[in-house]
């Protein structure tokens, strides 16, 4: 049986926050961010969202931000394959879910854009927050 939070990991994505004018509305600076906003990694891929990240704390000069990831292989064709097989890499009770652990990061405002490091894996990006788009959950339309 599935429960609420399994439901949300197997049928809801990035791309679902970008539904603005719905779900979310754009914001266009990160000054303009507080908690609680996300944002969505897409301007590498063409617009299309593929990682969310959720703000958890906001400064002038710093962005504090708690993420989800996943293991192994999670792009077409393979998951399509793994599909064939009865294996969902998106389904919390699959033996081949992909999904890991929250993680913790943060983006520092340096001297060519908003560098990210990812706390918990020590990884870190130059400039990061470029790939990200902006949303601010609308919650006086959500789910009308």
């Amino acid at each position: 049986m599935y429960g609420f939070a399994d439901m949300v990991s197997l049928t809801f994505g990035a791309p679902d926050v970008q539904r603005t004018g719905s779900n979310t509305t754009l914001l266009q600076t990160p000054e303009s961010l507080l908690p609680g906003d996300m944002l969505v990694q897409a301007n590498d891929r063409a617009g299309i969202g593929h990682h969310v990240q959720m703000v958890t704390r906001v400064s002038p000069s710093s962005i504090a931000i708690m993420q989800g990831n996943s293991s192994g292989v999670i792009v077409r064709p393979f998951t399509t394959i793994m599909r064939i097989f009865g294996r969902n890499r998106a389904d919390p009770q699959s033996a081949s879910y992909a999904g890991m652990g929250v993680e913790n990061g943060h983006y520092t405002l340096g001297e060519d854009g908003w560098d990210y490091r990812n706390e918990t894996t020590g990884a870190e990006v130059k400039n990061f927050l470029k790939q990200f788009q902006l949303y601010r959950w609308n919650f006086t339309a959500f789910n009308q």
